[in-house]
């Protein structure tokens, strides 16, 4: 019947049996159904005699709020009640339970107990727990109550508004963070069958109500491909990931699609106790595995595959050199930074009103400056006068239902005072305190704070200040975020102002100021892990935030290269001009442009200059670009012709892995095809970050975006028309000066794009492109102005970039390295040999193969074997100098109704396979038998490389790794070719 039923509970016994001691639940999370039970009391009588004459009544308070009232008993001293109740609770760690025993008689408290919710818990649980407690206030009375919990997993702030009272919760000390993988996921459930679509899904990581990531959707899929790293902090072993996938939607709520669970636990190793009976784990190997994903009806629908590793905070104690402990500790502490609240500013509608009650304040305000705080208070300079009511910092410091930042903190261990440069990753702890000298007063202001740009999930976002004024504090704005990589992450501290009626996610937000500072500067000026905030000062002197910053080490977390931030990232390109192009009209003339290619998809293209062999362009563009090792950037230049095909210059292949990182290159670049003098003049600049998947696009341009664009490039705020063979239409203008009289109109001034080479196949990106701002570390000409823009510097940009890196022309890396890329063009001849699975079950074999999540071969279907030999079954791959293509070449098992199911992908290297027998035959040829194995199946895979004489002849970029599209060629033989019609269907 009733589980709360006290017949129930006391049916159980007094004990708890072994086979049902209280293990850590399925799910970790601090909010979830306590069930409360009063049972009885004992020895409540001082002496024998008054043990008939006692009459007892017993309250029972959760957070100072009585839920059980125990009736009289008489005339004893061992009362029993066996009453319960099940409870709601927002947060375990900041409850407590109060019970009173009462003497009805006088009135009187008998005895009473106070204790933590989660050390009632800790009392009962294992095999020697007891839920018997000795009375406070009594010499040897005792009180059985009985607690047990079960977790729910819940939003945060759904979990707030239902227990208002028990305040903010607030992390505790890190133990270190999760690198966890998500790489892709099958047959998931579809809620958008009504609409005649399929679902767009992501991954979200929730740790304690708490999001702590979540990849970009893949839309219109039931089976995605993310390949997305996450970096999640945890405060404790037993804390549990929340693995949930959702269906994407413009307008309506995100809808789950299942989730699965993680324990950190898990990815710890064996627990054994240290020489100073400390409690250690051993390192534990990474975790790969498929999970299946339980619905909300408790049904299976899917699974998604992840990768975790655990990497643990440094433990000091083991590494510290005997000048370093001479050093001491660092005690962070809150407090108020100088920072005094006067009194609110109303608004005012008249101008004249509004400026005499904020003329003394203008009068004295100053410029923001950083400096670390005194411990002595000073008084900020543009605050109203003396006879203002003043607020203190710490008056807003504790929350009313438990402890608050200033409690918390002093949980912390204490950091040694040593340099923290040393060290490549940790986790950050942001306390955001206040802010002072905005530019004018408002209401509703907030702060936000940005991990590498990552607007999808900040480290922490403030609640409105509810006051109007050029200063505002918060209480408990208290977050943790992951740095893996201290020398190229960057934090982003934002300030904005809520409007009234305006929702928060609204873009009719109103920015105030921001700042963005490199993790490895505010580490070089000692800004973090200081004994007390610090304010830093927003961009053009817009103000000031107070933050206290705490960064704890961890190991060294091992990165791989498609893990890393410098992956991803916003190239910026400046076409300065060509040279010496080959004359391709009667007139001996030109009328060049250039269009830009990534990995063979056209992204960008510039004006069009008439009738010059020497065209000035100077535009800029800037793009989005997702697996930065693995991306080529491609420029054509070609003859702009009205009638008649467009004719192809020249061809500059540039692969983007050996752009320097957050360096301007300024360089001449020869042109391949061409007549051996033309050369383009181009700067480049690449700034690692987070490429935002902007939501505002519409739904052809993200379907665009994914399938044709694929993974390395973005689309950036909607920027370009849509063209080619998608929709048709022009791209958008790139904004830069233009020529008088050398600008012709684009693409012949029609708007059309039936001018472009004549290719079956060459499709148009609807990548979009946007103007580049002019910025203090962005490529300048030589008078040190951004070409068409300002020469004022914008805000946003890091504080303190490299001296000399606008105005210095740094020498660009050569492009490729003999040992790790083919050093001449050719081709990859791919021929599938056979494939086997190991369990000599039948299926339906065929083999797929994919570059750039794009298939690009498929054997024929050998039906009902258990092992297969194909004859005849090659495709061409070609390369350039500098490639290096990486195939995945999958094992299928194929069905016409319910689609082809994996059995097993493996991952090739073309030139790792090859490297030795190329090298060999000096970079012209290559011949090598690969043997692909798991533990599923085998397949056997013969590579061929024909290197190709005359490496400046002319070249289609499509022959770049990564390109679908055909050589737009018209001698060029496509019966052979990877990519045509035929191995694309």
């Amino acid at each position: 019947g009733n589980p709360l039923d006290p017949s129930a509970e006391a049916a159980m016994g007094n004990e708890v049996a072994p086979d049902e001691s209280p293990d850590e639940p399925d799910v970790d999370s601090n909010t979830g159904l306590v069930r409360l039970f009063l049972r009885s009391a004992s020895n409540l009588a001082m002496t024998p005699a008054l043990a008939r004459k006692l009459c007892v009544r017993a309250e029972v308070m959760l957070d100072n709020k009585v839920v059980i009232s125990g009736a009289e008993v008489k005339n004893t001293d061992v009362p029993s009640w066996e009453i319960g109740k099940e409870l709601f609770v927002a947060d375990r760690d900041r409850s407590f339970v109060t019970v009173r025993l009462i003497d009805t008689g006088n009135n009187r408290t008998i005895g009473s107990l106070k204790l933590k919710l989660d050390d009632a818990l800790a009392h009962q649980a294992g095999d020697n727990g007891s839920d018997w407690y000795a009375l406070t206030g009594h010499a040897k009375g005792q009180i059985r109550v009985n607690v047990k919990w079960r977790p729910i997993m819940m939003d945060p702030d759904v979990a707030a508004s239902l227990s208002p009272n028990q305040g903010k919760r607030l992390p505790g000390p890190p133990i270190g963070f999760v690198k966890l993988t998500c790489h892709e996921g099958r047959g998931l459930k579809n809620v958008e069958a009504a609409s005649g679509r399929k679902s767009d899904p992501y991954m979200a990581v929730v740790v304690q109500n708490e999001l702590r990531g979540k990849t970009r959707y893949i839309a219109n899929t039931l089976d995605p491909v993310w390949n997305e790293t996450l970096f999640v902090p945890v405060h404790r072993v037993n804390d549990t990931l929340a693995l949930e996938c959702f269906d994407w939607n413009r307008v309506e709520r995100d809808k789950p699609l299942g989730d699965a669970l993680l324990k950190v636990a898990r990815l710890m190793g064996t627990k054994s106790l240290d020489e100073n009976g400390d409690v250690v784990y051993a390192t534990a190997k990474p975790v790969e595995m498929w999970a299946s994903l339980r619905q909300r009806n408790g049904k299976i629908k899917g699974e998604v595959r992840f990768r975790a590793a655990f990497v643990p905070v440094i433990n000091f104690d083991d590494m510290l050199t005997e000048t370093e402990r001479a050093r001491g500790t660092v005690d962070m502490k809150i407090n108020d930074g100088g920072l005094v609240l006067g009194e609110e500013e109303p608004s005012l509608d008249t101008s004249s009103s509004s400026s005499s009650s904020s003329s003394s304040s203008d009068e004295e305000a100053v410029v923001p400056r950083m400096s670390r705080t005194k411990s002595n208070k000073q008084s900020a300079p543009n605050v109203p006068r003396a006879a203002a009511p003043v607020d203190s910092i710490f008056s807003g410091m504790s929350g009313s239902g438990g402890d608050g930042l200033a409690q918390t903190l002093g949980r912390y261990p204490r950091l040694p005072n040593i340099d923290y440069t040393q060290f490549k990753a940790g986790v950050i702890s942001v306390a955001t305190i206040g802010c002072r000298g905005l530019v004018r007063p408002f209401a509703g202001v907030f702060v936000t704070v940005f991990l590498n740009g990552n607007r999808q999930a900040p480290v922490i976002e403030t609640s409105p200040s509810r006051r109007r004024g050029r200063e505002h504090m918060w209480e408990d704005e208290f977050s943790q975020a992951a740095i893996p990589e201290a020398q190229y992450d960057t934090l982003m501290f934002e300030v904005k102002c809520q409007p009234p009626g305006v929702d928060v996610d609204s873009d009719e937000m109103i920015a105030i100021g921001k700042v963005e500072y490199p993790m490895a500067e505010l580490l070089r000026q000692k800004l973090v892990n200081t004994p007390e905030p610090v304010w830093l000062p927003l961009d053009a002197e817009t103000g000031e935030v107070l933050v206290l910053i705490r960064y704890d080490p961890v190991e060294d977390p091992e990165l791989l290269a498609a893990e890393s931030i410098t992956d991803q990232g916003m190239v910026r390109m400046r076409l300065a001009s060509a040279t010496n192009l080959p004359a391709a009209d009667k007139s001996g003339t030109s009328d060049p442009y250039v269009a830009a290619l990534i990995d063979g998809v056209k992204v960008w293209e510039s004006e069009t200059h008439k009738k010059t062999l020497n065209p000035r362009f100077n535009e800029q563009a800037e793009v989005g670009i997702r697996q930065r090792a693995k991306t080529v950037l491609t420029l054509e230049v070609y003859d702009w012709n009205q009638i008649q095909s467009h004719t192809l210059l020249g061809t500059l292949t540039l692969p983007l892995r050996d752009l320097p990182i957050g360096e301007a290159v300024e360089k001449s670049y020869a042109l391949a095809g061409s007549n051996g003098k033309a050369e383009l003049q181009l700067k480049f600049l690449f700034k690692p970050g987070y490429v935002e998947q902007h939501d505002d696009s519409s739904p052809v341009l993200l379907n665009v975006a994914h399938t044709v664009v694929k993974a390395p490039v973005t689309v950036i705020k909607g920027g370009a028309s849509i063209v080619g063979n998608v929709v048709g239409g022009i791209f958008g203008k790139i904004s830069g000066k233009k020529h008088r009289g050398t600008v012709g109109r684009r693409r012949g001034g029609s708007g059309s794009s039936d001018d472009l080479p004549p290719s079956e196949d060459r499709k148009l990106s609807a990548a979009a492109i946007q103007a580049m701002g002019s910025a203090t570390n962005m490529p300048r000409d030589d008078d040190g102005t951004t070409e068409g823009e300002p020469a004022t510097a914008v805000a946003s940009q890091p504080q303190t970039p490299k001296p000399g890196a606008a105005a210095t022309t740094i020498p660009m890396p050569r492009l490729s390295d003999a040992s790790d890329a083919f050093s001449a063009p050719g081709n990859v001849y791919v021929t599938i040999m056979s494939a086997e699975t190991r369990d000599h079950r039948k299926h339906n074999m065929l083999v797929s193969v994919s570059l750039n999540h794009k298939t690009v071969f498929k054997t024929a279907v050998k039906k009902d074997v258990a092992s297969a030999v194909w004859e005849s079954e090659q495709f061409e791959l070609p390369v350039l100098q500098g490639g290096a293509p990486e195939l995945l070449v999958a094992l299928k098992d194929h069905s016409s109704f319910r689609g082809d199911k994996t059995v097993a992908e493996f991952a090739v290297s073309v030139f790792g396979e090859l490297k030795s027998d190329v090298l060999a035959n000096n970079g012209a040829r290559g011949e090598v038998m690969a043997q692909l194995e798991s533990d599923v199946a085998v397949v056997t895979v013969h590579l061929e490389f024909v290197g190709r004489e005359g490496g400046d002849d002319a070249m289609d970029s499509s022959s770049i790794i990564g390109s679908m599209r055909g050589k737009h060629s018209e001698r060029h033989n496509r019966r052979g070719s990877a990519f045509s019609r035929k191995s694309l269907k």
